[in-house]
């Protein structure tokens, strides 16, 4: 297959991506591409990938043209918080360095069957469900009313708890297993694959995504939290298959918004590591787009509604709100010239928050010069104010050591931010 690589906001000409695009109706392509003066695609900050016919189309974040860590780089930011880095770690570099062209859908798929089929050699999970018969023989608890009316009191009335493979869990990987089974290019994950479809032995129907958003793990099952947030992920956001029109060949397209990944990876990083970053606010609590308050009213009626992206509490009850922008910016700074570097209209809502929520504000932007993060201010919205303003960047590049170096730069940055004494 020939592997295209762009970028995000960038204008494509591209006759094959043209042709997909044409053949593609009815797919919501409007949200995630748009077109310049000369017709030129552009992808409105969605990245990830096409496959179409012999095509592999990857678009990639614009930040990061001109790195030599475009794979990694992805892999991390779209994995942190929902599978373990040490688990990441152990695969990405072996699996960059040996499929060199692979994308982050076939990473994903590969880590998929790896991890699933890793959990099956000890064994299937195998659930208690409550199960009632008559026999011979007891073997549980008789059931007295359904005994007492029997005129054949040869054979006991009875309720029993019984081991089955037949659970959400099992049908669910089941089902992803041989769903994502045409879509595998490699073929060590083929292998893998087919050895899996060998042991499950279950009907297979397509999962809810409610049912997926609210299943809970318990200390029998929990070892295979890991393939189910894998499959998780690439069921959210990889598109169904479908035919073109004019040829025979399958497409499928697994694209995503990187303003939610940016988000969703801030508040993870501060998540997991919230014990680190603030040591001395044990009670601290983090909230990613839970809080509302309400916004312009037409008498007693709300108009608007407003939704932070990141709230901080220490145990003081003091709160901080962060607001992440997928953006790019030259500078770290509020210029008064003609080329502002931040965006006047992201200070009016951090203005509106810090009003509303009576707090102090972050505005948080990927940034490839910080090292690993860099922050200017505070700044305050009101002359002789007391409400504050932080600009954030983060450096999405993430070499040796990223992780630790950037821990202690927001342990360091919010423990002026936030005191919890």
């Amino acid at each position: 297959m020939e592997i295209k690589k762009f970028y995000e906001n960038k204008p494509i000409k591209d006759d094959s991506l043209n042709d997909y695009i044409k053949n593609s109706k009815g797919r919501n392509l409007d949200k995630i591409i748009s077109r310049n003066s000369q017709a030129d695609i552009i992808f409105k900050q969605y990245i990830g990938v096409i496959k179409y016919n012999d095509y592999v189309f990857t678009i990639l974040p614009k930040i990061w043209e001109g790195t030599e860590r475009k794979n990694y780089n992805l892999i991390y930011l779209f994995t942190y918080g929902l599978i373990p880095h040490s688990y990441i770690e152990k695969h990405a570099d072996w699996f960059i360095n040996r499929n060199r062209d692979i994308d982050i859908l076939d990473f994903l798929m590969y880590l998929f069957s790896y991890s699933l089929n890793e959990e099956l050699d000890k064994g299937l999970y195998m659930q208690y469900v409550m199960t009632s018969d008559n026999s011979r023989y007891l073997r549980g608890r008789m059931d007295i009313a359904r005994q007492v009316n029997k005129i054949d009191k040869s054979r006991f009335e009875q309720v029993y708890y019984q081991r089955t493979a037949d659970n959400y869990l099992n049908n669910f990987l089941a089902y992803c297993n041989e769903y994502f089974m045409p879509k595998l290019t490699l073929e060590q994950a083929r292998s893998i694959n087919r050895n899996i479809s060998s042991i499950f032995n279950t009907e297979l129907s397509r999962p809810y995504e409610h049912q997926i958003k609210n299943y809970k793990f318990n200390r029998l099952n929990e070892r295979f939290e890991i393939p189910f947030n894998i499959a998780s992920i690439i069921m959210k956001y990889l598109s169904p298959s479908s035919q073109s029109s004019e040829t025979s060949q399958t497409t499928s397209m697994f694209l995503f918004d990187m303003n939610w990944l940016f988000e969703k990876f801030i508040f993870n990083f501060l998540h997991e590591n919230r014990k680190t970053i603030f040591p001395e606010c044990p009670e601290i609590n983090l909230q990613y787009q839970k809080s509302r308050r309400n916004f312009i009213f037409e008498g007693q009626r709300s108009l608007k509604l407003t939704k932070p992206d990141i709230i901080i509490q220490n145990g003081n009850n003091r709160k901080i709100i962060i607001d992440v922008k997928y953006k790019e910016i030259k500078d770290l700074e509020i210029s008064t010239g003609e080329e502002k570097n931040i965006c006047e209209r992201d200070l009016y809502q951090m203005f509106a928050y810090s009003e509303l929520y009576e707090v102090d504000t972050i505005l948080c932007y990927p940034y490839m010069k910080a090292d690993p993060v860099q922050v200017r201010g505070p700044f305050l919205f009101k002359k002789n104010g007391n409400r504050k303003i932080w600009l954030m960047g983060v450096k999405l590049d993430f070499e040796d050591n990223w992780e630790n170096k950037t821990i202690e730069r927001f342990k360091s940055e919010f423990g002026k931010m936030l005191s919890c004494s």
